[in-house]
């Protein structure tokens, strides 16, 4: 077994890349969730503080 590893498999061909969308949802999905969090939060605290 060697350390240094054979000239074949060191120079093979670079992959492609594939591109990347331009638009990307994941902000969107986050600031969603994070409203969606503060309004179950807020609405429990509510629920919970004013009992009627």
């Amino acid at each position: 077994m060697t350390a240094v590893p054979p000239i074949e498999v060191a120079h093979q061909p670079a992959k492609e890349r594939k591109r990347r969308p331009k638009f990307s949802c994941y902000p969107f999905l986050g600031v969603l969730l994070a409203l969606f969090t503060a309004v179950l939060t807020y609405g429990g605290l509510f629920l919970l503080l004013v009992e009627d």
